[in-house]
């Protein structure tokens, strides 16, 4: 886990002290909800992590929670300023994701809710929407202010 800490410091840095803050504090918070069967009071850190990420959240404006699988060496290029990421989502490793992006759950309609599926290395532009129970493949690029509702696939010559 220290290995993929110092990996977002270091691939974060540049987007400020709180941002690489908040992503460490959801390394730890997603550690203790894990292994919340195997820690005997694992609550009381727990209890701190996630009121340092409420009050984090209500800084950034975003909502990224212990839940939602985020991969090692994702990079949110300008902090974590109007994120949202689906509690049920997965980020690959590698990404990179830029300001105001929504990687959310759909709850429209009954037979296709779920949250999307991203791949490594996988490029969001700012203000994209990725919204439902999708899949988005390695080495895509999603562009700024798009709205994805239907799996985003390499095309094959």
């Amino acid at each position: 886990m220290f290995e993929i800490i110092k990996s977002d410091i270091k691939n974060n840095h540049r987007a400020g002290l709180l941002a690489v803050l908040l992503l460490v504090n959801y390394r730890f918070g997603r550690c203790l909800m894990l292994k919340k069967k195997t820690l005997r009071f694992y609550w009381i850190p727990y209890i701190w992590c996630l009121l340092l990420s409420r009050g984090l959240s209500l800084v950034f404006g975003c909502s990224v929670p212990f839940s939602a699988q985020i991969g090692k060496s994702v990079v949110f290029k300008h902090g974590f300023f109007g994120v949202f990421i689906s509690g049920l989502a997965v980020v690959g490793d590698g990404c990179v994701i830029f300001h105001h992006v929504t990687i959310g759950s759909n709850f429209g309609s009954r037979k296709n809710l779920g949250a999307p599926t991203i791949g490594d290395n996988v490029l969001i532009g700012a203000g994209a929407k990725v919204i439902g129970p999708l899949r988005v493949d390695d080495e895509m690029v999603v562009p700024a202010g798009s709205v994805v509702f239907s799996d985003v696939q390499k095309r094959h010559r």
